[in-house]
């Protein structure tokens, strides 16, 4: 083996320190010395030459242009989607140079000796040897981002892009809001210029291949680009004038403003007009070409990445048909069940029905059982007298700014879950600071205002220590049934996301590389099945809107899967994956349309939850199995996420040692 595996490859953009490569080949030195005639090293010696090799693999995902996306990955956030997202894109080059160095990455690993079982960087190596062969072969088919975690399958789409990134600038300009951010935002300009220019290259490069994205995907494109100032130079003419108009004497725009506004004319619009001009000239070679969009083969190679190794489109196809089909099975069965518990009893003791029907549509009944029973058990009955008559509480004199009903039911439902959550962990779990925002007033003339898209403001990472502070719109919440409001909070917060992270040991003996990769199908797995572990543990047998809301947003995630896997395959056309979409979750047709759209552009995410959840509630099954009453959840947890994510079989090895020290 080579000292330096960069010496296949000139660096494209660093040079390494001399004095770090005169160690490093010494370290070699060394292990030559120690290497057995047979030509295996010690243990000792082969642990030292992978931490050499790591160090490397660490400085060359540095130099790449896609790095591992750390300031994103991970954060609590309502979609997860946006870990995988980025403004950049790298040019037909540097895109080659990466694929190329990740083969010679993948080929330098697989020469060195693996480790033993015993060895402390045993899963460290696999998890980086997986993701290095998963990237190689993803690469051969897919012409967007590259990367060892996911892998887009276009340069820019309607969802990533730099485009996106002159969109926000734009908009920032266009609320014409004087912001401490405006002197970051000029010195991203030429950065972000540079994508533009790389991404419409790439994509006219592409096209000479035969490679489009798919037309609906470009019209979408286009459309964002087209209905901003960007769509042409007369149009951004127009609004500048019209910008340049709105300054008054007593609020005059900062230098800053003034500059970013030039900037973006100068270093912006060229390239999104040329940017514009190379997408539509793209669908007539779409049109002339059958192997145009996504192949069949990326998108195994894909489920292959995300699920690090344990899935393909049937295997995932097998798993989401049958618990959809269970999941909508339970969620019928509950309903028909539940829905009339909190009827009243007459002095026979029996129900006094108000007989309204279940309805078809899974959203319109949830909204329904909300209106006619509480979200969880009332407060306790008031104390008795001596004849057995309820004393009356003292009626709280109203006060000015009392938040609305609809805020104080859904604060009431956390409180109501929040015992059974610290069952999770002996760490003691942040509380919510929940805070209503309460919607403008209706203009006496004109439309009311618009139901905000998004239930809460999420708060940045730093700001979640022994509180979790959310700003609640409480028009969202009487728009749209409030169970599944709450359960949005448990899947992103605690027990979901937010637990994942909060669980894993910052371990330094790791090589790094190791505590930057992620396995997509453990992060998103991993709330759906935390979920589950909270109805198994009857957090939901008083409450069972809440049930039905855990098991619809697990209908969500298989349905969903269902629909992409059939889409991206060819089984499904796209009018039957919508129609699967609008009939079993009760949605939209537009809502329907744009999911699978999203689909297109972010495949996988879907198979990547399933097989997940799949690989959880199994070990969980396993390790009840052998151990009885004897499993202890939180330890069983902690053994799921103290190492933090990595791939499946990797999970299910250190469940599997663990059961076995249980035992014996």
């Amino acid at each position: 083996m080579q000292a330096n595996f960069f010496s296949k490859l000139r660096p494209s953009r660093e040079k390494f320190a001399p004095l770090r490569l005169s160690a490093g080949a010494i370290a070699l030195l060394a292990l030559a010395a120690c290497q057995p005639e047979n030509g295996a090293l010690s243990p000792e010696a082969a642990a030292v030459q992978r931490q050499n090799l790591y160090i490397q693999l660490e400085q060359l995902e540095a130099q790449l242009p896609q790095p591992i996306p750390l300031d994103l990955y991970g954060i609590p956030t309502r979609n997860p989607r946006v870990w995988l997202r980025d403004t950049g894109v790298p040019g037909p080059a540097a895109f080659e140079n990466a694929r190329v160095r990740r083969i010679i990455a993948m080929e330098e690993l697989s020469d060195l000796q693996a480790p033993e079982a015993d060895a402390p960087d045993f899963n460290a190596f696999w998890e980086i040897h997986g993701a290095y062969v998963r990237a190689g072969e993803v690469s051969r088919f897919s012409h967007g981002q590259t990367g060892l975690i996911y892998s887009r399958p276009y340069p820019i789409d309607q969802l990533s892009g730099p485009h996106l990134a002159a969109l926000d600038i734009m908009g920032v300009l266009q609320l014409d809001y004087e912001t401490a951010d405006v002197p970051m935002l000029l010195g991203l300009l030429p950065e972000i210029s540079n994508d533009i220019r790389s991404a419409h290259r790439r994509l006219a490069m592409d096209a000479v291949s035969g490679v489009v994205p798919p037309e609906d995907i470009l019209r979408d494109v286009t459309e964002q680009i087209t209905r901003s100032p960007f769509a042409s130079e007369t149009a951004f003419e127009a609004w500048r004038a019209q910008w340049e108009a709105l300054e008054t004497e007593e609020f005059p725009r900062s230098d800053w403003t003034i500059q970013l506004a030039e900037g973006v004319e100068r270093l912006l619009l060229p390239e999104m007009t040329a940017l514009l001009a190379t997408i539509e000239a793209l669908p007539q070679t779409a049109a002339d070409d059958a192997t145009a969009g996504a192949t069949s083969a990326y998108y195994d190679a894909l489920l292959q990445q995300v699920t690090s190794g344990v899935a393909n489109a049937e295997d995932c196809l097998f798993n989401a048909q049958r618990l959809a089909e269970e999941t909508e099975a339970a969620f019928d069965q509950l309903l028909i069940d539940r829905w009339n518990d909190h009827a009243p009893l007459d002095e026979e003791g029996n129900a006094l029905l108000d007989n309204v029907a279940i309805p078809d549509n899974p959203l319109r009944a949830m909204m329904v059982w909300q209106q006619r029973a509480p979200l969880v058990p009332p407060p306790a009955a008031p104390a008795t007298d001596a004849d057995g008559q309820p004393v009356a509480s003292p009626t709280p004199e109203p006060t000015e700014g009392a938040p609305p009903e609809s805020f104080v039911n859904f604060e009431r439902a956390l409180q109501h879950l929040s015992s059974y959550l610290a069952a999770y962990s002996v760490q003691r779990l942040p509380e919510y600071e929940l805070t209503p925002v309460l919607p403008p007033e209706t203009p006496p003339r004109g439309p009311a205002p618009p139901v905000p898209e998004q239930l809460y403001d999420a708060p940045s990472s730093l700001a979640i220590f022994d509180t979790v502070p959310l700003r609640v719109s409480t028009a969202y919440l009487e728009a749209n049934p409030m169970a599944l409001s709450v359960i949005e909070i448990l899947q992103t917060y605690y027990p979901g996301h937010a637990f994942r992270e909060m669980k894993e040991e910052r371990r330094e003996d790791l090589p790094l590389l190791s505590r930057e990769l992620r396995t997509l199908a453990f992060d998103l797995g991993w709330p759906a099945y935390a979920l589950d572990v909270l109805a198994r543990r009857s957090a939901f047998e008083d409450a069972p809107q809440l049930e039905a809301a855990m098991l619809y947003q697990r209908l969500v995630t298989f349905t969903e899967a269902e629909a992409e896997i059939g889409l991206m395959t060819g089984t499904m056309s796209e009018d039957e994956a919508a129609n699967l979409l609008t009939t079993r979750l009760g949605i939209s047709e537009d809502d329907a349309r744009e999911r699978l759209q999203t689909f297109k552009a972010e495949p996988g995410l879907g198979c990547a939850a399933t097989e997940g959840y799949v690989m959880f509630s199994s070990l969980r099954d396993r390790a009840r199995g052998v151990l009885g009453n004897r499993l202890n959840i939180r330890d069983f947890h902690d053994v799921l996420l103290s190492t933090g994510s990595r791939p499946l079989a990797l999970v299910e090895r250190d469940v599997d040692n663990w059961i076995a020290s249980q035992v014996n």
